[in-house]
């Protein structure tokens, strides 16, 4: 550890380098190289090249005319309306890439739309009925 301390001191190592190392070192050990190079992967290309997870859960949704902060909960991207609303008026709610600012927008949920709720917490929406 002192060694990666002091390459990212000097400049030598980048600390996102370092980190992405330990990360597959770790998952490795848990797991198989296999796993950790794909992990590995699969973090670059969601979060440093911005592109969709490979694995994004499929949720279950009505097809009326819902408000966005009741789909983010009935979703699971948000406990409750409050945090819902939160996320809406933080700017961090997207359907299929189209940002959603007002916490008072009604959506038609579409099959197969990408519903976005931060960095992280992404859902598929699967229209019923």
């Amino acid at each position: 550890m002192a060694r990666l301390r002091a390459a990212i001191a000097d400049g030598s190592r980048h600390p996102r380098a370092v980190k992405d190392g330990l990360a597959k070192a770790l998952v490795a050990l848990l797991h198989d190289e296999a796993s950790a190079e794909a992990a590995s992967a699969e973090f670059a290309r969601v979060f440093a090249q911005k592109e969709l997870p490979s694995d994004i859960p499929a949720v279950a949704v009505p097809a009326a005319e819902t408000g966005i902060l009741s789909l983010l909960v009935a979703a699971g991207l948000a406990h409750g309306t409050s945090e819902a609303k939160r996320l809406v008026l933080g700017g961090a709610v997207k359907l299929d890439d189209e940002k959603i600012a007002d916490p008072k927008a009604v959506v038609t949920p579409k099959d197969g739309a990408i519903l976005r709720a931060g960095k992280r917490a992404f859902a598929k929406l699967a229209v019923r009925g």
